[in-house]
């Protein structure tokens, strides 16, 4: 079970997100607080959560017991801002399944 670690600026705008999505997102599973519960499950020590690009995202990383770096990625808020995850700005990703929420992308 992984432990989640938050930089300072990264712990405010994950509230201030939350808040945000809290009405829109209709899927229970793709609200950021389930997303971020999702790191629980990993095998890595710890996921280092910090601020994306992107006002509505984050990225993560794996730190590992010895020191060495695991998976990096993002937690990526798709909507209609960014096309439902068609590639657009802000986010410039993309999502499969075309629905508003978060992802985690590898």
């Amino acid at each position: 079970m992984a432990n989640i670690l938050f930089s300072p600026n990264a712990r405010k705008r994950f509230f201030e997100c939350l808040e945000k999505t809290q009405e829109t997102i209709k899927k229970p599973e793709k609200r950021l607080d389930r997303v971020i519960a999702q790191f629980l499950l990993w095998q890595a020590d710890t996921i280092q959560i910090s601020c994306d690009f992107d006002e509505m995202s984050f990225t993560f990383h794996e730190i590992h017991e010895n020191g060495t770096t695991g998976i990096c990625g993002g937690i990526i808020y798709h909507g209609s801002r960014d096309g439902f995850g068609r590639g657009g700005y802000p986010t410039f990703s993309v999502s499969t399944d075309h629905e508003e929420g978060y992802q985690i992308h590898t």
